[in-house]
């Protein structure tokens, strides 16, 4: 295991889409935050790296990322070789998760960091604002951002084409969206507190640094449950593959 996670974590540091996908939303925050400081706007470099690895640009150029480095080995023919080297499934599918993490936390914290270094630049930091509140929400982001990545590399294990799952990834809120429009028409559903459960919406709701508790209980409750079910979901759909 240590060795196929070693090879896996080799092929993460020469992907070019992490390299590119994170510089581009680095680059555009940037851009966006230079616009702001014109038009004569204020902020501070914390409130403006504050929550944007739960935006929606961040989360469909994650799934952009993981899409393209799982279905990799996929499209090449790799994972035969893999396995007729003595691997299991379940050591290829659990090194290839533990190597998507770690590029999704690298995509978060060099996002993160670019943006509250320009922030500070163009106006101030702002640091005086955490606490340990503020502790407790981004411990609740990076568990979402987890849960997210294990979602996109389930996506994409279970279709392993390379084309099919971006495309999947990058729809998989759209059409969340569109099934929970159906089931409340067809089912003359007035109460709509049921889609606060899905995961983009609990993503969204813990941007801001003044999170209720009861959407910090739900980030964590939510986020394990997403991140168990989505592991297990993917691994199952690689065991019954057929290579």
């Amino acid at each position: 295991m240590g060795k196929l996670l070693r090879f896996e974590l080799h092929k993460l540091f020469r992907q070019k889409s992490l390299y590119i996908c994170t510089l581009l939303f680095a680059a555009t925050n940037i851009y966006s935050m230079y616009l702001s400081d014109k038009w004569g706007a204020r902020s501070t470099g914390f409130d403006s790296a504050f929550g944007i690895i739960c935006s929606l640009d961040f989360l469909m150029l994650l799934g952009i990322f993981i899409a393209l480095f799982t279905c990799d080995d996929y499209a090449g023919g790799t994972v035969r070789n893999i396995l007729s080297r003595g691997f299991t499934r379940a050591q290829l599918y659990f090194a290839k998760l533990i190597a998507v993490t770690v590029g999704a936390l690298i995509m978060a914290f060099v996002s993160v960091t670019a943006v509250f270094a320009a922030g500070s630049i163009i106006w101030e930091s702002g640091i005086s604002a955490f606490d340990s509140d503020i502790a407790v929400i981004l411990s609740a982001q990076a568990l979402l951002l987890i849960a997210m990545t294990a979602i996109y590399y389930a996506i994409s294990t279970a279709i392993g084409r390379t084309g099919l799952s971006v495309a999947a990834c990058l729809l998989l809120e759209y059409v969340v969206a569109l099934a929970l429009g159906v089931i409340i028409l067809v089912f003359d559903i007035e109460d709509l507190s049921f889609m606060d459960y899905w995961i983009s919406q609990i993503m969204s709701a813990c941007q801001t640094v003044h999170c209720s508790p009861d959407t910090l209980e739900r980030a964590f409750i939510g986020g394990g449950c997403y991140l168990a079910s989505s592991v297990l979901l993917g691994y199952l759909s690689v065991f019954k593959r057929e290579y």
